[in-house]
């Protein structure tokens, strides 16, 4: 008979509980200083960036119509809880105006738009922001390795773009998410192939996130020079293959992109709610995912049936929250479907059942031929996300489960957005347009 020293047990569930208290103290100072120091760096960073632009430049006989101004990074300002892609992370000076083109250089990707500018950032020579392996995600490549800002006003980029040869988008693969779904795996599955440009998560796609919406009439003359214009400085070259994928919030682009780009393909990643959650909790740590969550349910319950829904379900868990917005973005998914058969689905249950299946899919939608699938699959011997702060190793053992009322919550609420899910995991049943329902009626 097998005999177990509790004492030991006792002991080990102590220093788990410790690891949990000293994380979540450590998340409270960092809150404490992003609201005690933040501020003071931002006033600090637009007093200096005041004086720069005073003394260098740019006045107003630099501007001239259809050019484009570059600046000198001189200073990367590293404070917490301020997004990476926003101009005023760094300090900069005004260099040179530079003729509108000099966005097609390869080493120049877009950066970010703001209320005036799109902004473009060039790398430091041998940077390749698309390699997946060493970046895998394009927005953290280009905040650490940018040497160059450089600005096109808005009506300048929808010129330059509208004056080029007309693209539908048939070299296009756009692909929405939940997030914590395996889009990332996916994202170095297609790199490894060579054959087609990765773009892992730019975040400048968020940024035109205000034009998709009709809530936003201040913007709906230009709504779709918006999205057109990102999208074509982010795929810029026709001849080559880019696979997007899309920031976590981006789902309401599925009712528009199909407008700009009726060739374009569009794919949706998800997994099962528990997964999911649990994925998020590890990565954001419960600090972090309450800031966040209170933005996301604003951000994303645009629509009147989801602001409806909220009222019934409104609740202050940030996990809840979470779910919430998750539910949204879905639901533009659901919506489309119900009128389009030309999007498809990928769980990562069903990557998991069938992976060499998964990826010869995916790549044959993408017009990548089967003898690049065992290329491919060699990225599954790697962690896709090693290069990242969310790398398995840094995210092992964080955080304890949560609250079976979460899921169950979620479960409701799904269920009002006409989402159903089952077993121990909630996986979800009735995704529409799963890539193995198109492989069954190919194959018969």
């Amino acid at each position: 008979m097998v005999t177990v020293d509790k004492s030991k047990l006792k002991w080990r569930d102590s220093i788990s509980n410790y690891s949990y208290i000293v994380g979540s103290i450590q998340e409270v100072l960092l809150i404490i200083r992003a609201i005690c120091l933040a501020p003071i760096y931002i006033i600090l960073a637009r007093i200096l960036q005041w004086i720069i632009n005073l003394v260098c430049g740019p006045y107003r006989s630099h501007y001239e119509q259809d050019k484009a101004l570059s600046y000198d990074i001189l200073w990367d300002l590293k404070y917490h809880f301020v997004m990476l892609n926003e101009i005023t992370c760094f300090l900069r000076k005004f260099r040179k105006v530079q003729d509108i083109s000099v966005i097609e250089e390869e080493d120049i990707s877009l950066y970010c738009v703001n209320d005036t500018d799109f902004v473009f950032a060039r790398a430091r020579p041998g940077t390749d922001l698309y390699d997946c392996d060493k970046h895998p995600f394009l927005f953290l490549a280009q905040h650490n390795t940018a040497i160059e800002l450089i600005t096109v006003s808005h009506q300048a980029l929808f010129r330059y773009i509208n004056a080029k040869p007309y693209n539908d988008g048939r070299n296009i693969t756009l692909s929405y998410m939940n997030g914590r779904c395996g889009s990332t795996l996916a994202c170095s599955m297609i790199h490894k192939t060579r054959q087609c440009t990765v773009v892992s998560e730019p975040w400048a796609m968020l940024d035109t996130l205000k034009y998709a919406y009709t809530a936003h009439p201040k913007f709906q003359a230009d709504n779709h020079n918006f999205i057109k214009a990102t999208v074509l400085t982010i795929a810029k070259d026709p001849k080559r293959k880019y696979f997007i994928k899309m920031g976590m919030v981006t789902g309401v682009l599925v009712k528009v992109i199909k407008d700009m780009f009726p060739a374009a393909k569009e794919i949706y990643m998800y997994r099962a709610f528990r997964p999911t959650m649990m994925s998020y909790r590890k990565m954001l740590g419960p600090f972090a995912m309450m800031i966040l969550a209170g933005g996301l349910v604003p951000l994303c319950a645009q629509e009147r049936r989801h602001r409806d829904i909220w009222q019934r379900n409104k609740t202050i868990d940030p996990y809840k929250k979470f779910f919430f917005w998750m539910f949204c973005n879905m639901d533009y998914f659901y919506q489309e479907s119900r009128i389009r058969t030309d999007i498809e689905s990928y769980s990562y249950e069903s990557f998991q059942a069938d992976q060499e299946g998964y990826i010869r899919h995916l790549l044959g939608a993408m017009g990548i031929g089967p003898e690049y699938v065992q290329l491919a699959m060699s990225a599954t011997n790697q962690d896709s996300q090693e290069n990242s702060p969310w790398s398995r190793k840094k995210l092992a053992g964080k955080y304890g489960k949560l609250p079976e009322d979460t899921f169950q919550w979620a479960k409701r609420v799904a269920k009002e957005f006409g989402v159903q899910c089952e077993g121990d995991d909630y996986s979800i049943t009735n995704f529409p347009n799963g890539w193995e329902t198109f492989e069954r009626v190919k194959s018969q």
